[in-house]
């Protein structure tokens, strides 16, 4: 439910197909998939860009949420954002309950290692962000010797907060280490995707990767909760 909570405010915030302050994503492709579902009638689905063509593009993801905002009598105008807010709610909780029933086996606390396990999932990222605000926190001079000896972007020393942007924290690996002008690598985490509003195939497929492991679990006979 918190999970569920915590995107609908993010989203609410924002709830345009292209959030600022980075208009980047596959949101109009994600939104025209969900609007052309919710308007067929058979599958594959009419092309919502090729007239009289079907989609050639995976879209079980985007036809679950059809389904759930058919049930429910949810427009996609509404049920995007919503979608959203299942499958990350889907997925915090599955790492809740997985790391859970394996600490259970190996007589660890559950609670405890399943709200790391939901924390590390839902919640936790690269260290990005972390060293920007104590580079920002620390003395100009220990800053700048502290950048000198990792080998850190020379911009951290200048970094304030007003700067912030959740995109820095998904492209901090250049693909070129010896070119600092080429483009960084994407370093994209969980909760990056769900701030930036992609209601894609990579995201909605992660709560199902927790469903197979957990099946895994209980098939191998070593999960002492699984059997109750």
């Amino acid at each position: 439910m918190l999970g569920f909570g915590l995107i609908v405010l993010i989203r609410g915030i924002d709830p345009a197909a292209a959030p600022l302050p980075v208009a980047v994503g596959e949101k109009f492709l994600d939104f025209g998939l969900l609007a052309t579902l919710d308007r067929s009638s058979s599958l594959p689905p009419e092309s919502m860009w090729f007239a009289g063509e079907p989609i050639t593009y995976h879209y079980g993801g985007h036809l679950l949420t059809s389904l759930l905002s058919s049930l429910t009598g949810t427009s996609p105008a509404f049920a995007y954002n919503l979608g959203l807010a299942g499958f990350y709610a889907t997925l915090v909780t599955a790492a809740y309950g997985l790391a859970g029933s394996i600490a259970a086996t190996y007589r660890v606390h559950e609670r405890f290692a399943a709200g790391l396990a939901a924390f590390f999932v839902g919640l936790a990222g690269n260290l990005d962000t972390a060293v920007r605000v104590l580079a920002w926190l620390l003395p100009d001079a220990v800053t700048s010797r502290f950048v000198d000896a990792v080998g850190a972007d020379r911009s951290l020393t200048a970094w304030y907060p007003r700067q912030f942007s959740y995109w820095d924290a998904s492209r901090v690996v250049p693909i070129d280490p010896t070119d600092p002008e080429t483009r960084e690598a994407a370093t994209e985490f969980p909760l990056f995707g769900w701030l930036n509003g992609d209601l894609h195939a990579h995201m909605m497929s992660q709560p199902f990767l927790l469903l197979a492991a957990g099946i895994l679990l209980a098939a191998s006979g070593t999960c002492r909760r699984c059997s109750d």
